[in-house]
């Protein structure tokens, strides 16, 4: 029974990492606060906020977030990464799977960073190597008479100012990074100059399946006319996302409607 619980409370949701900002929102103590303006080169403002951390479960890591954030009033409900209006990610389903029963948690998050702990090995590495926006995650949870295990993340994260505005935000690309289920190895596993739309994991191939949309314009803004084409990332070999329609197919797609 304790360990039950025990699981049931690693897999709850927590509230800074789900929501959009570390802080307590509307705290007796003062304003409620946000991630701070992220401009892509020179100092971000704000006060410095880590959050609580993030539990993989079945590992010995914690994801510790961390965030520059500024106050956005008494009142205020502004969501600074969302300036352009993008449409939200829509959150991946599960595929069916004989082999283990399979479940996929995600949330929106607010992180400028975060930072891997593993409390057995004391070990520590950031998530990010340089400036970015952490909005989202995905995680692949195994579930078996054994308890639960993390097998595999995926974040989505904003570190190019691709419109060229001097901001990071939801009007740039959107990448995703990946790693492995116990937080370590995290590699970018999608095309720079993209934007990630919404992804799914396709347990019974070990695939994700992410919807990708592509700069048509190369004007480095992503527009809702701008459609997203599936790619797919095999957990198991690694390597980069690949398009998963291959030219071949789709000129027959095409020329089926162009007559």
């Amino acid at each position: 029974m304790r360990r039950s619980l025990l699981i049931l409370a690693l897999l709850a949701p927590f509230p800074s990492c789900t929501t959009m900002s570390l802080s307590a929102a509307g705290s007796p103590s003062g304003p409620a606060t946000s991630l701070a303006e992220t401009p892509s080169s020179g100092p971000v403002e704000g006060r410095p906020t880590w959050g609580p951390p993030l539990a993989l479960p079945g590992t010995s890591t914690r994801i510790i977030p961390f965030a520059r954030e500024t106050s956005i009033g008494w009142f205020g409900d502004k969501d600074r990464f969302a300036e352009g209006g993008a449409r939200t990610y829509a959150v991946g389903g599960d595929a069916p799977s004989d082999k283990l029963v399979r479940t996929t948690a995600s949330g929106t998050l607010r992180w400028h960073n975060g930072v891997a702990h593993d409390v057995d090995t004391d070990e520590q590495w950031p998530l990010l190597d340089r400036r970015g926006i952490v909005s989202r995650y995905w995680m692949r949870v195994d579930r078996s008479s054994f308890g639960a295990r993390s097998t595999a993340l995926v974040f989505a994260v904003t570190d190019e100012d691709t419109n060229g505005d001097g901001m990071l935000d939801d009007r740039d690309a959107v990448r995703a990074l990946a790693t492995d289920g116990d937080g370590r190895a995290p590699r970018y596993i999608s095309p720079a100059g993209t934007q990630l739309r919404s992804l799914v994991f396709d347990d019974d191939r070990d695939l994700v399946v992410l919807m990708i949309a592509s700069d048509l314009d190369g004007d480095g803004k992503f527009r809702a006319e701008e459609t997203a084409e599936p790619y797919a990332f095999d957990l198991t070999s690694g390597g980069d996302a690949i398009p998963l329609i291959r030219p071949s197919t789709r000129a027959v797609l095409d020329a089926a409607l162009d007559r």
